[in-house]
């Protein structure tokens, strides 16, 4: 009798450890049926080194976000990738895996939208682009708000008056940015010009130095950037003029004349693209738009070593405060074109077209 219980204890001990064995390798689903046996990888394709602190800087910030919060994720990343061989390397990615691609050019536009169509299963996105499909998303954020607010405090820093720009290309995104600092500038500063040079290209720090002294020997002393590299920073930096930064936060590149930068926060919205894809779910013909009010750009921290006159700093919180809140936008009526011409009527603003397709210069704006 004794024996038979011994047994059947015995016998329960074995059950209950094979349940708990059976419970460490079938773990609890992550993503809706996404155990860690079925870990998703997701391949990212970037267009200039990852150590620019710029563009790609920020969108592999996105990539790290993406990897902490959904612990299924993998990635794997090329960087660095002309646009004439992002197809081979997407291919590659997808043998090695990976069912979403992450792009983050526009220049990789045509690519992801045939590899959509090469490969109907898997997921893919791109930035800043006018085309989609089913399992092509487009996404890019209003990085001209925080930008407009970097005007306001370059406006006020500026004795000259006038501000240097060094833009990549007289593209749209480009110009939304320009106009952007325009006004913010004219605000605090109505006589503020904002001087252009074009380097024509997202990525060459030699050109952007360049072009940085070039604005400083015509007058201005506050240097603003629309590039993927410091070089505009440090330029300044060496010169003894005030900068702003773009995609991250430049300050050790200038620590007593950097003042802000316009940022990116690409791991929200990398987060949401691939954990629909997880549940089986993938957003369909989406072109996502990103603002301040849902936390996918805003502007460092304020450079506390720059003597920015606390009336500016107010208006500076006020409005960012207005952006996140959704109740104010730099392109609100009356709005000029650099002829004087009434752009946006009194009590209008401009439509998501409109901005998206944008091919004008604001009022106080030099290009050569």
């Amino acid at each position: 009798m004794k024996k038979g219980k011994r047994l059947s204890y015995l016998v329960i001990f074995i059950v209950l450890m094979l349940g708990f064995i059976a419970l460490t390798v079938v773990t609890p689903a992550l993503a809706d049926g996404q155990s860690k046996e079925e870990e998703l990888i997701v391949g990212c394709i970037f267009a200039s080194p990852i150590g620019d602190m710029g563009w790609t800087y920020s969108h592999d910030l996105g990539r790290q976000y993406l990897e902490e919060t959904l612990p299924y994720v993998k990635t794997i990343v090329e960087e660095n990738v002309a646009p004439p061989d992002a197809s081979a390397v997407a291919d590659i990615m997808i043998m090695e895996g990976a069912k979403v691609v992450i792009f983050n050019d526009i220049n990789y536009q045509d690519v992801a939208m045939a590899k959509g169509e090469q490969y109907p299963d898997k997921y893919f996105v791109y930035c800043a682009g006018p085309e989609i499909a089913h399992n092509v998303a487009s996404i890019f954020s209003a990085i001209y708000e925080p930008t407009y607010l970097t005007g306001i405090l370059a406006g006020a820093l500026s004795e000259t008056g006038k501000i240097g720009f060094v833009a990549a290309m007289p593209l749209p995104q480009v110009l939304r940015r320009i106009n952007a600092m325009a006004i913010g500038a004219r605000e605090v500063n109505p006589d503020a010009k904002i001087q252009v040079i074009y380097t024509n290209n997202w990525y060459d720090p030699p050109t952007e130095m360049d072009v940085s002294n070039t604005l400083i020997s015509l007058g201005c002393d506050v240097i603003a950037q629309h590039q993927n590299s410091p070089a505009s920073v440090q330029a300044a930096s060496k010169k003894g003029v005030y900068s702003i930064g773009f995609h991250s936060d430049m300050r050790k590149f200038s620590p007593k004349l950097h003042v802000t930068a316009p940022i990116w926060t690409w791991g929200a919205i990398y987060v949401r693209i691939v954990e629909a894809y997880a549940k089986g779910k993938p957003l369909e013909n989406v072109s996502i738009w990103g603002t301040m009010s849902d936390g996918s750009v805003d502007i460092s921290p304020i450079n506390p070593a720059v003597p920015i006159p606390s009336d500016i700093l107010k208006l500076v919180e006020q409005r960012r405060a207005e952006l996140k809140e959704g109740k104010f936008d730099p392109f609100h009526g009356p709005c000029k074109d650099v002829n004087g011409e009434i752009i946006v009527k009194e009590g209008e603003h401009l439509s998501y077209q409109a901005l998206r397709e944008m091919n004008w210069y604001a009022e106080g704006v030099i290009v050569p």
